[in-house]
């Protein structure tokens, strides 16, 4: 009678043991796959096709004019090489006038993978072309080459806090 007992006992207790929860099963996303080598090139233009891959931050995704992109304080690049030697950057730029008006002279400076490349400051509005070497030992052929423009100052707007910068039209490496 105890063996009963005892089998019972343990039966109920099994019989009395919750579920195990239920999730929902996980968000469904894109495998991260590698960067196609072939979607970065040495410079792009703000218009070309691929040109989003190059932009990894501060840069708008909205192309204005057919032609041109606003920045923010720090807009950084990446890059392909396909050779490392006399090399230079070039950054192709505007700047407005109502946005040097309102913030004064605006300094940028130009790193090339965590190398300050150089540093330049403007007083007035138009067209600009930052272009310095890049010394080839910080350049590399096996990885995306990373550049950052920072800029010392943005426009503020009082509406919404949105931040502009530079109108950039083009950027990257040539020879």
């Amino acid at each position: 009678m105890k063996q009963h007992l005892v089998l019972v006992l343990c039966l109920a207790a099994t019989g009395c043991t919750a579920l195990p929860e239920s999730y929902a099963p996980p968000i469904q996303r894109r495998p991260i796959t590698p960067l196609d080598p072939n979607s970065l090139s040495e410079f792009v233009y703000m218009n070309q096709t691929n040109a989003e891959a190059h932009l990894l931050l501060d840069v708008s995704k909205h192309l204005e004019g057919n032609s041109w992109r606003w920045t923010q304080k720090k807009p950084t690049f990446r890059f392909q090489l396909q050779s490392v030697n006399g090399r230079k950057f070039r950054l192709d730029f505007r700047l407005h006038e109502t946005i040097l008006e309102q913030t004064g002279p605006l300094t940028i400076t130009v790193s090339v993978d965590g190398n300050v490349l150089g540093r330049e400051t403007y007083r007035n509005a138009g067209e600009y072309r930052f272009e310095k070497p890049v010394p080839p030992e910080w350049l590399s052929l096996d990885r995306a080459v990373i550049v950052a423009v920072e800029l010392d100052k943005v426009w503020v707007s009082p509406t919404d806090g949105a931040t502009l910068g530079l109108i950039l039209t083009g950027a990257g490496f040539i020879e």
